[in-house]
């Protein structure tokens, strides 16, 4: 949750989350360090009552112009009872002039605010910048050493070669953009204190004054570019100004928020090749110093102490620098992984606020209805009841034709079942007729087989049946009828 609070020592209304309150902040209009107040302190409340009370062009409802600080100090609840006010009527003449030293203050805001290039892009940082401050860091840390007397802390950067020298380097080219980027940073949080859609405008978000919003964002004292959420809640007004959907909007927003994501993650890709690298030259000047080790052993006169001790000078100052490189890489690489993890996670706080400011403050407030709002919930049933009232006639005239409709198709329904139950009838009494002259004809059959078996009572019937005559070969090819 968020809310507002006045700045107290330029007035400026700002917007915090719930949990910033009571810690320190710094204003982003006039740069002062101010204390977040407690959400139910007087001075939040008077923020918020003049927020909502004032119109765009900061006039209060009343038609009077609001004061900024004093006029929050006026309207605490300690000023006692209410007095009547005496009416002053200003003398009548030409409208003031501003004065140049408000004209230069107008001028240094407007200097500062496009200060910043165009190609600045959230939190990442210009390499060439870096470089060039980690080579002046380094040349003045070993000029610090110089004059230093000589030490086991000196000779590790001054009498091990190389390998220390690019060891410091990364180092300090580390702590440049480790430094920019928490600078950057820095801004970023300042920038969430912006009350970037004030209800002073509108409390809904619509076509109608979407515009006017923008506007107001782009008069801001911030660079839209330098800001992950100043150009994500401008982008978000833009798309819905063409687009004219709040459904887009949400989309659009989530995908500029993996963006994002992707935009902090990858500046870090440097920095960690640098916290990488930074071992990998402490493991060179290990195997340089063991190679000049191993290069100094010899076969020596046993007699010869010098050469013995010249021998050993070499192999012990060859083992020294391959150990102290790798102890300064290892030390160096620690000391930046810890700074380096916790910037980027308080960046990936710093995405998370943006998500949730979007969220609370940006869509639920988008209203995509053709520039009307959501009406009150008390409201609705009046207008139901206003829109039956206007309809109602339009409503029983169709309802009516609806009736007619049916009561015609119920008709013309109930003549084709007549229709089907006649047809029905004189098929079955059809059925009916064939099958008693059936039955009639069945009758006289039986009654003539009756007779029949009357007139054969008590009668032999023998059926002969007629042997038809074989044929046979004769002895000379001839065929011979025989009979039985």
């Amino acid at each position: 949750m968020y809310f507002n609070f006045a700045c107290s020592n330029c007035g400026k209304t700002l917007k915090v989350r719930e949990e910033l309150a009571g810690r320190k902040a710094k204003c982003p209009y006039c740069r002062a360090a101010v204390t977040v107040p407690d959400q139910s302190s007087p001075e939040t409340a008077d923020a918020e009552s003049g927020a909502a009370g004032a119109e765009p062009g900061g006039v209060s409802a009343s038609g009077s112009a609001a004061s900024g600080p004093a006029a929050g100090k006026t309207a605490g609840p300690a000023a006692g009872p209410a007095l009547p006010q005496i009416a002053v009527v200003p003398k009548v003449g030409p409208p003031a002039m501003p004065s140049r030293p408000r004209t230069r203050a107008r001028r240094g805001a407007d200097r500062q605010k496009h200060a910043t290039s165009d190609s600045d892009d959230g939190t990442n940082v210009n390499m060439l910048v870096t470089s060039l401050a980690g080579l002046g860091a380094t040349v003045a840390f070993y000029v610090i050493l110089l004059p230093l007397p000589s030490m086991y802390f000196r000779d590790l950067f001054y009498a091990r070669g190389w390998v220390t020298v690019a060891e410091a380097f990364l180092m300090f080219w580390s702590i440049a953009i480790l430094v920019f980027k928490s600078i950057k940073l820095r801004r970023q949080r300042e920038s969430m204190l912006f009350d970037l859609l004030p209800e002073s405008i509108a409390r809904d978000i619509t076509i109608d004054n979407v515009e006017r919003f923008a506007s107001t964002i782009r008069d801001l004292p911030v660079n839209p570019n330098s800001s992950f959420l100043v150009q994500r809640v401008l982008r978000g007004l833009e798309h819905f100004t063409v687009r004219r959907s709040a459904s887009e909007v949400s989309t659009v927003l989530a995908s500029q928020s993996e963006l994002d994501s992707h935009a902090v993650g990858s500046s870090y890709s440097l920095l960690n090749v640098f916290i990488w690298a930074i071992p990998i030259l402490g493991f060179i000047g290990t195997v340089q110093g063991l190679g000049t080790a191993v290069g100094s052993l010899g076969v020596q006169d046993t007699a010869d102490i010098e050469g013995i001790k010249e021998s050993l000078g070499a192999i012990t100052g060859g083992l020294g620098v391959a150990f102290d490189t790798t102890l300064v890489a290892l030390l160096m690489s620690l000391m930046l992984k810890f700074p380096a993890s916790s910037l980027q996670k308080a960046e990936e706080d710093l995405l998370n606020w943006v998500d949730e400011y979007c969220n609370e403050n940006l869509l639920k407030r988008l209203k995509d209805g053709g520039g009307e709002p959501m009406p009150e919930p008390h409201e609705i049933g009046k207008i139901i009841k206003r829109a039956i009232d206007l309809n109602l006639a339009e409503v029983v005239e169709h309802a009516r034709k609806t009736v007619g409709l049916m009561a015609e198709q119920s008709q013309a329904a109930q003549q084709q079942l007549t229709q089907i139950v006649r047809d029905a009838a004189d098929t079955a009494a059809g059925a009916s007729l064939s099958l008693a002259e059936h039955l009639k004809l069945l009758h006289q059959a039986v009654e003539n087989m009756n007779e029949v078996l009357g007139q054969l009572d008590g009668k032999q019937v023998v059926i002969q049946t007629a042997e038809r005559p074989r044929r046979r070969w004769g002895w000379f090819g001839k065929r011979e009828d025989v009979t039985d």
